[in-house]
């Protein structure tokens, strides 16, 4: 449901990180949450629960967001309130997914099919998933608000890690749903324009700052305003593997 989580290699450096910062930041606050995969990984790390902070702006986020923090999953049009949260949240999910697959695209029309006629099973399965999520991230705080907010704030002594979304329009296009049933409430961040205004303002900050940054749907660095904290990432590039390179104006194939 949610596109451009966390994967496996990143969760093992954000760990090692988390790890280190500990004991001398023990209060850490995760803006643009996502799946709430990040504050799994602190979790591992040593963090307590209780002193992990995390927020979102989209409905995915909120919904996950809400259940697991014991607050009330948001109301969705057509969906009785009297519900169980548990059962509503794994009811909006599935309805954010099934908004999400495109009937022009064969294989997503062929899921968005079985998900249309299997929408029973596929909540019920939903709600087993929420359920676990629950439990192992039993005790941390979330809250729906969007990242210039956050950075308004400033927590001394706590580490503020800050995945931006960095593609262009991104949550529109992921959930465009939201848009159609009037339920945004914040403005989108537009890395291209507010990055260096964000990055920028966080030098100023008491807080320690480490920033994640992405191109092309792969993490490249994390960093922190101070400079004490930079990793570059080893990663692919384009090349030509020693072939020769275009002509007459037609580029030749690269690999990677």
């Amino acid at each position: 449901i949610f596109l451009g989580g966390s994967k496996r290699a990143q969760c093992g450096l954000y760990r090692d990180v988390f790890v280190r910062l500990l004991a001398t930041h023990p209060t850490l606050i995760l803006p643009c949450a996502g799946t709430l995969k990040v504050a799994s990984v602190a979790l591992k790390a040593g963090y307590k629960a209780g002193d992990i902070y995390t927020s979102d702006i989209s409905l995915f986020s909120t919904v996950l967001g809400n259940l697991v923090t014991g607050q009330r999953v948001p109301d969705f049009p057509d969906l009785d309130p009297a519900l169980p949260d548990l059962e509503r949240a794994a009811r909006i999910m599935h309805a954010i997914k099934v908004s999400q697959l495109r009937d022009e695209i064969l294989y997503e029309k062929e899921y968005k099919r079985y998900f249309v006629e299997n929408a029973e099973k596929c909540i019920e399965r939903l709600q087993e998933s929420l359920k676990k999520k629950c439990t192992e991230l039993a005790g941390i705080h979330y809250e729906q608000a969007d990242i210039r907010s956050v950075l308004e704030k400033d927590p001394d002594g706590a580490v503020v890690a800050i995945h931006a979304p960095a593609y262009a329009r991104g949550y529109s296009k992921m959930f465009e749903l939201e848009a159609k049933l009037n339920l945004r409430r914040f403005a989108e961040y537009d890395f291209k324009k507010e990055f260096k205004k964000s990055y920028a303002a966080s030098r100023e900050k008491k807080a320690l700052y480490i920033w994640s940054y992405y191109a092309q749907n792969e993490l490249q660095a994390i960093f922190s305003p101070d400079g004490k904290w930079k990793l570059q990432l080893p990663h692919g590039f384009r090349t030509l593997a020693g072939r020769p390179g275009g002509k007459d104006g037609i580029p030749a194939k690269y690999e990677g």
